[in-house]
């Protein structure tokens, strides 16, 4: 038998089907997760480990290159975006958002930023405003976030500022470490959500969804609600790069 990804399957029927059986990735992890959803407490963060391992062997051979659009992501998008209009329909979906079909790795709802926030200045708008939905795993990234372009520099004491002025609404603040390719990288405000996969039936976890854009709308409104905040952030980290 053969053991393989169902896209190289596809690709390469003619070698494929000189074998007796074909066993894909995809298979595999999901066993792994049946077997993590019904395994006791201690083995489940085991399994869904593994799971994720097979996830990266599956996409790793196209990544850089050309995406496979997923019909399964691209109806849960779907779904988001009708529950998003719903609730809260000043938050605007992302051209991403918008496709019939995205690749299984692709776990962001990044919204409109631009037309979500119009009532901010410039000056003051986050580059990026998303709902990331960690694939289901407690592990990875669970929160609605904005991104501020260039804030990520902000010494711990201006950080500490800002976390005291987002106190009531709970928010954290976090920056990748500066690099020569990336001297000023962007600071991320972040409200955490519940753990949502997009690969699963979306009205079962309708629940943690909709509270995902709940919190979505209350990080919006913060934001316009707030701008003087916003702009003594925006001073406090220009002095901080000029100097």
């Amino acid at each position: 038998m053969i053991v393989c990804p169902n896209a190289y399957a596809a690709q390469f029927p003619n070698f494929t089907g000189k074998f007796d059986a074909t066993i894909s990735y995809e298979l595999i992890a999901e066993f792994l997760r049946e077997l993590r959803d019904e395994s006791g407490s201690e083995m489940v963060p085991r399994y869904q480990f593994r799971a994720e391992i097979i996830d990266q062997a599956i996409h790793k051979h196209r990544r850089g290159y050309t995406p496979i659009p997923d019909k399964i992501v691209g109806d849960f998008n779907a779904q988001y975006v009708a529950l998003l209009a719903t609730i809260a329909p000043e938050i605007l979906p992302g051209p991403s958002m918008r496709k019939t079909a995205n690749p299984r790795e692709s776990t962001s709802m990044i919204f409109d930023q631009a037309a979500s926030l119009r009532g901010l200045a410039e000056a003051i708008r986050p580059r990026r405003f998303a709902h990331e939905l960690g694939r289901g795993s407690d592990q990875r990234a669970n929160y609605v976030a904005v991104t501020f372009p260039g804030w990520g520099v902000a010494p711990s004491a201006v950080v500490d500022v800002m976390s005291a002025d987002v106190a009531e609404l709970g928010a954290i603040f976090s920056a990748k470490t500066p690099t020569k390719i990336r001297p000023n990288p962007g600071l991320v405000m972040a409200l955490p959500t519940t753990p949502v996969d997009n690969q699963r039936d979306f009205y079962a976890q309708i629940e943690a969804i909709s509270a995902g854009v709940v919190t979505a709308a209350r990080l919006r409104n913060w934001l316009i609600d707030n701008q003087n905040v916003l702009s003594k952030w925006r001073a406090l980290v220009d002095a901080e790069i000029a100097r």
